[in-house]
């Protein structure tokens, strides 16, 4: 299944970004295969999530088209792009966790990094989850310098719109991988063990859909607590 859908994505790439040398590098199926993972976790929490109210449901809605802007965007090898999504991803998923945490925020979509932050430190978020916590914070203050501009490249304009398209950017889309993967190992045991949900709330066939996304040492974490 994966395959299939590699190759219409693949396909969509080669036909809206023709001139892009992404599809050509190592990393592009890998990049693929991490980002629709993070899809498919969060689509099944959001799924089996029963005490979601409006607003965690539209958080849930945030991080899967935030997902899929990046595979729009990762053929464009906009450097800058890439990583200010990164860093809303960031904090959409520090929303997530203040919202599964019963933090008392007034405005959940509207809190500042600061506020969320400090609302989960009284939480223990901090302690209970130091490899989310250290991924999160690191990430968001890594691309924040992106976020203000501070990192752009000084070249004419015409030679910077070229660089974008036809840059050969290999190390750019590893660290995003890179990146993507910390995510994917820090979120999950994080929403399976908040969650409210349990074992006895899901049939067999969606336990088994559960095993398959997250994997054996994870899924054990959600079956036994």
């Amino acid at each position: 299944m994966v395959d299939i859908e590699y190759l219409k994505y693949e396909h969509f790439v080669k036909e809206n970004f023709p001139n892009s040398t992404v599809p050509n590098t190592r990393n592009m199926k890998k990049l693929y295969v991490i980002i629709q993972s993070n899809i498919r976790f969060m689509k099944l929490i959001k799924d089996i999530d029963k005490e979601q109210d409006k607003v965690r449901n539209e958080l849930y809605e945030t991080f899967y088209l935030l997902h899929l802007r990046v595979l729009y965007h990762l053929p464009s090898n906009d450097e800058f792009i890439n990583k200010i999504l990164i860093r809303t991803i960031v904090e959409n998923i520090l929303r997530l966790c203040a919202s599964l945490l019963n933090c008392n925020i007034g405005s959940l979509k509207e809190a500042s990094f600061n506020t969320l932050n400090n609302n989960l430190e009284g939480k223990g978020f901090q302690h209970r989850y130091k490899d989310l916590s250290n991924t999160l914070n690191n990430n968001f203050g890594t691309f924040s310098k992106d976020v203000h501009g501070e990192n752009i490249h000084k070249l004419s304009e015409k030679e910077f719109l070229v660089s974008i398209r036809k840059a050969d950017n290999i190390i750019h889309l590893e660290r995003l991988l890179n990146v993507y993967k910390e995510i994917n190992r820090a979120i999950i045991p994080f929403f399976l063990k908040e969650i409210r949900t349990t074992k006895s709330d899901l049939s067999g066939a969606t336990l088994s859909v559960l095993l398959n996304i997250v994997g054996e040492d994870n899924y054990e974490l959600f079956y036994n607590k």
